[in-house]
């Protein structure tokens, strides 16, 4: 991460951090044990709010960046989709599906990366509860001319760093994962249409049955194949009903005839012959 040359002017004026410097000088001086518990205890809050405060500006000034690079990377994505659907006019269904699965597997990670921070946030909360203090300690003025004071100025500005990073780092690893997801199904989405301009020809000696399977994002069921399981839909297609049957986790694709005779939920068998296809009502086995 790129250190900002604004880091440590912003760390010297911070005002928590200054009374954390002071705490830890007025600590090192304070004789009564009584009073260094409290020093201790007011130390560690101002610790932990000059840190917040230090990662929220942080956050700020990267987010900033980061919805401007957002902006960025979303109009070279219109403007390279709006390039593609020019040579691509016959594909807007498969664009749309595809479309379609880019968003749901974006929900999907921004959902488990919430997850993960709430999850994150409760562990926090339950291992290390806030101390509450009856009262704010007055650091007393002769505190910031001691000699220890500089020193312990710099060392809560050393501490203040570590946990400022350690954020930082983080988040910096949260992006690059998001970030390592869209190159992916670019380059998948790339592949498959560089694969469409050798279709015509094998879709001229594709089985009429197998094509349609195809364009229902099914399979088709092979010569000799049995298969038991739940109609997931009736779909149609080409003027054809098939009926969509969930085989070991796949979608398989079922002629069913002008007029089909199960729906959604019901459990059936089929079995592809020589002779054609066999149908009928499954009661479990083999399952």
């Amino acid at each position: 991460m790129t250190e900002n040359p604004n880091e440590a002017e912003n760390i010297l004026h911070n005002p928590a951090l200054e009374r954390a410097a002071a705490l830890a000088a007025w600590q090192t001086i304070e004789t009564d044990p009584e009073q260094q518990a409290r020093i201790a205890g007011e130390l560690a809050e101002a610790q932990k709010q000059a840190a917040q405060e230090e990662a929220a500006r942080r956050a700020e000034q990267e987010a900033k960046e980061k919805a401007a690079a957002e902006k960025k990377a979303a109009a070279e994505k219109a403007a390279k989709a709006e390039q593609k659907a020019q040579q691509i006019k016959t594909e807007e269904d498969a664009e749309a599906q595809a479309k379609a699965a880019v968003d749901a597997e974006h929900a999907a990670w921004e959902k488990e990366m919430v997850e993960r921070a709430e999850q994150r946030d409760k562990e926090q909360q339950r291992r290390a509860p806030e101390q509450v203090l009856e009262r704010t300690l007055e650091i007393p003025e002769h505190i910031r001319d001691n000699p220890h004071y500089q020193q312990a100025l710099a060392d809560q500005r050393a501490l203040q760093a570590r946990l400022v990073n350690a954020q930082a780092e983080w988040i910096a690893d949260a992006n690059s994962f998001q970030g390592s997801v869209s190159p992916a199904l670019i380059d998948a989405a790339e592949t498959k249409e560089e694969k469409r301009g050798q279709e015509p020809q094998h879709e001229a000696r594709q089985d009429p049955y197998e094509k349609a399977a195809q364009a229902l994002d099914a399979k088709p069921l092979a010569e000799g194949q049995e298969i038991e399981g739940e109609v997931l839909a009736v779909e149609k297609n080409a003027g054809n009903h098939y009926y969509i049957v969930e085989q070991d986790g796949e979608r398989v694709a079922v002629p069913a005839g002008e007029k089909p005779e199960y729906s959604a939920g019901d459990e059936i068998s089929a079995e592809r012959t020589k002779n054609g296809f066999e149908i009928g009502e499954a009661y479990g086995y083999g399952r």
